[in-house]
């Protein structure tokens, strides 16, 4: 693949095209300003794009595009090329107030599909995670769908809610058995013990590659269309893609890294523009055991706590057969369940030669 990436400061405004009287100019970090204006109301003061937009400026086989009208700044959207350069990744699709709901959208998407896959001709489908389902469209697939658990918490109380986390699993009285509720333990054949549910351990450098590169790892943790959604970026686990997944900023669980039923991460808090200023807070579950989930959970959580300094929006991302025993599990601390409620879908469309 050809590293490819935003703009760069100083660099002179490029167009890279025209398309019903829009201009299409590939981003610099000199238009942050001109972005964040047409970015009020995004995503209910929850929008990553403050944070991101330098960090997108200079990620390999990133390119972000604007659509200008009559000079204007009227849209965005970005694109990260990933599985060997056979999906571009697309995010951050946005539209000035003035111009929503006049098919903005997808003139912008046509275009950002067209000019990638004359960069990258071995495309063969643009991918994307979004908060609905828009329902039957001719040129989007609706791959899978994820629930998410979304908390809020004040500045002061992490701590509060972390100490009822632990009170449920009963870490208080020096439970044996982590992560395992009595009604879910399953009984040995002889003798009628209970077994507890594995210890989860942390992951890094060659054990997470390895664990990741397991094919058997897609069924194994249920992934959503065999791909892992790190905090709404879809990739498969597959070589090309280990560059994206084995971060610094990615904090990974497993329960058993030679067989592992259960997988799960969080990204580092980030700033976010809610209530004139917290913290993002995404978790990510892959597997079906609701005790190893609350248990994952927890342990995430409890890492992150030496970087949560204000009030926190903590997102949880899992199989939907999780949700109510995940947001009951939950119930009762410091943290709240925000109101608004939301699914994670998985689409994509395919990428065609045009002539």
């Amino acid at each position: 693949m050809e590293g490819q990436s935003g703009g760069r400061a100083g660099e002179e405004a490029e167009c890279i095209g025209k398309s019903q009287g829009l201009t299409f100019w590939l981003a610099r970090p000199e238009d942050y300003q001109e972005v964040m204006s047409i970015s009020d109301d995004i995503y209910w003061g929850n929008d990553y794009l403050p944070y991101r937009y330098h960090i997108w400026m200079t990620q390999p086989h990133r390119l972000v595009i604007l659509a200008r009208k009559n000079s204007k700044l009227v849209g965005l959207e970005s694109g990260l090329v990933v599985d060997g350069a056979e999906t571009v990744v697309v995010e951050g699709l946005r539209v000035s107030p003035e111009e929503r709901g006049r098919g903005m959208a997808g003139i912008l998407q046509c275009f950002v599909d067209d000019f990638f896959k004359r960069r990258y001709p071995t495309l063969q489908r643009a991918r994307l995670t979004r908060i609905d389902d828009p329902g039957p469209q001719r040129s989007l697939t609706w791959l899978d769908k994820r629930s998410v658990l979304s908390l809020c918490c004040e500045a002061g109380q992490y701590h509060d809610f972390l100490f009822h986390l632990r009170t449920r699993l009963g870490e208080e009285e020096g439970r044996k058995n982590p992560g395992v509720e009595e009604e879910e333990e399953e009984e040995e054949e002889e003798g009628g013990e209970k077994s507890p549910a594995p210890e989860l351990l942390f992951l890094e450098g060659r054990d997470l590659r390895s664990v990741l590169l397991l094919p058997s790892l897609p069924s194994r943790v249920s992934l959503p269309a065999g791909s892992i959604i790190r905090d709404w970026l879809p990739v498969r686990p597959i070589h090309s893609n280990l560059p994206l997944l084995d971060r610094p900023e990615h904090i990974w669980l497993v329960d058993q890294p030679q067989s592992p039923s259960f997988l799960s991460l969080h990204t580092r808090p980030y700033p976010i523009p809610l209530g004139g200023g917290a913290e993002c807070l995404s978790v990510d579950l892959f597997g079906t055991s609701v005790a190893l989930a609350r248990q994952a959970l927890t342990q995430h959580l409890e890492r992150a706590s030496l970087d949560v300094f204000r009030a926190v929006l903590v997102h949880v991302f899992m199989h939907s057969s999780l949700l109510e025993r995940l947001a009951q599990f939950c119930e009762g601390g410091a943290a709240r369940r925000c109101e608004v409620q939301w699914d994670q879908v998985l689409m994509e469309r395919e990428i065609l030669d045009r002539e």
